[in-house]
């Protein structure tokens, strides 16, 4: 049978590659040389496959090199990270300058700017760049991306457009930070700040961390975020926290209802990097990061994407109208995938046509594991870790909340 995500993430192995992983992560984070005899019984094979699933083996091979010779894996991906840098930072400042030329304002945005933050850059691994346009000069980013060699699938249908170069880079241009449909609450909080970040081109530092723990939390509600991301939150702090102004930190974070996760999250990362002890809950959490990775679980993934599809509504009646707005498509979401014609009505006829054929022809497999998704879902009301706040509430030895 197959482990529901809330249960993967109870029984994840707090192994001793996990630890070992956090123990030369917290090496490299904090400057500190390694203990050659505690690398030399790692079991390198299960080290290499953790870290590369929460894309962290360059930073663990940093950390190994300083005291051993570093395997073949090891080496491979610490070069691959490098180099992967360095072809970003390029073809970003290619890009970027294209932008300049056409007055297309831009905030760069993620991991463009926690790289800079690391030791080293290329040790804040990354898959692609995420940068926040201007919504309304789209288009001119689309033409100037093809121009530059990069394919784009799915263009105006979310609220970012996924531009792809052969064989590794990847953009992703933002119309906005958040998407209408997927997180209304963080969507309309930045609707009203976003003119202002791109005028200035910029993120305050105050900004960036309130954007980066939203971020973060919009990840962890859903599938789970990794190690990566509890490293930046202990980088991010490490840095700034003495000139950080805490009083409208505190007051944009209460707004979005993530003062508690934010203060949990960031303590956790304090207590991970410099070796305290956790407490009972901690622990629960710090698992469920390891069993996380950098993608994400899945399956929890997918049932809080179909929770919030159907408003925490499992009825059959929530259901039917679900699908049906799939098929009848309107008001933010026809605003936001099919903007064009949003803005020409007449249109909408034509679409009610192409959709179901363009469905049918490209994911027909899709449309159907859709619907049988759907269907079958149900409220599942003893699924761990899905809370809006605070991660320091007690529970008991199943991960229930008492």
């Amino acid at each position: 049978m197959k482990k529901r995500p809330a249960a993967a993430a109870r029984n994840a192995a707090a192994d001793n590659s996990a630890n070992d992983l956090i123990y030369l992560l917290s090496c490299v984070l904090n400057k500190e040389k390694p203990d050659a005899k505690r690398c030399a019984a790692m079991e390198l094979g299960k080290l290499y496959r953790l870290s590369q699933f929460h894309m962290l083996t360059a930073a663990a091979a940093h950390a190994l090199e300083q005291v051993a010779e570093l395997p073949r894996p090891f080496d491979q991906a610490k070069k691959k990270a490098i180099r992967k840098i360095a072809l970003f930072d390029i073809e970003r400042g290619i890009i970027l300058r294209e932008f300049d030329k056409e007055g297309i304002r831009y905030v760069p945005l993620k991991g463009i700017i926690m790289k800079s933050l690391y030791p080293q850059s290329y040790l804040r691994e990354m898959t692609d760049n995420d940068i926040l346009c201007d919504g309304e000069k789209m288009h001119l980013v689309n033409g100037i991306m093809k121009r530059l060699g990069y394919e784009c699938d799915k263009f105006g249908e979310s609220n970012h457009d996924i531009y792809s170069k052969p064989p590794t880079l990847e953009f992703e241009m933002h119309r906005s930070l958040f998407s209408d449909r997927d997180c209304p609450e963080l969507a309309r909080y930045y609707q009203q700040l976003e003119g202002s970040m791109l005028e200035a081109g910029r993120m305050s530092d105050e900004d960036f961390y309130v954007y980066l723990t939203a971020h973060i939390f919009n990840h962890y509600r859903k599938g789970g975020i990794g190690l990566r991301a509890l490293a930046d939150i202990y980088v991010f702090n490490r840095r700034f926290r003495e000139r950080l102004d805490r009083d409208h930190l505190e007051t944009e974070l209460k707004k979005l209802e993530l003062t508690d996760f934010e203060r949990s999250f960031r303590t956790l990362a304090q207590k991970t990097f410099t070796a305290q002890p956790l407490t009972e809950n901690e622990s629960a959490e710090l698992r469920y990061l390891i069993a996380s990775g950098s993608g994400g679980i899945t399956d929890h993934n997918e049932y809080h994407q179909t929770e919030m599809l159907l408003g925490s509504d499992d009825s059959t009646a929530s259901k039917r109208s679900y699908l049906l707005g799939r098929v009848f498509i309107s008001g933010e979401n026809l605003r936001e995938s099919y903007p064009f014609v949003y803005r020409h009505k007449a249109l909408y006829p034509a679409l009610l046509i192409y959709r179901p054929i363009k469905g049918l022809l490209t994911h027909p497999k899709g449309i159907l594991s859709d619907y049988k998704k759907v269907k079958a879902f149900r409220i599942d009301d003893d699924a761990a870790f899905n809370y809006k706040s605070t991660p320091h509430d007690k529970t008991d030895k199943d991960g229930k909340k008492s």
